[in-house]
């Protein structure tokens, strides 16, 4: 049986998809929070880069824009 051997670029591209992935789900989450909650998770935020703090200054402002509606 033969070894896969994966080409660098195959791996860059995974690794780039993994990255997109991870700041998707830690938008999301913020996103949530501030639109639906209205709370800082400071316990989500720690270990989620910027990702996290983006989706919750967008989420806060969807919350004020369907307030003023």
């Amino acid at each position: 049986m033969e070894a896969h051997i994966e080409c660098d670029s195959c791996y860059e591209l995974r690794v780039k998809r993994i990255k997109e992935e991870k700041f998707l789900t830690h938008f999301k989450d913020g996103v949530a929070s501030g639109l639906i909650d209205g709370v800082y998770k400071d316990e989500l935020s720690d270990n989620k880069t910027n990702a996290y703090k983006q989706g919750y200054d967008f989420g806060l402002w969807l919350h004020s824009e369907i307030k003023e509606e």
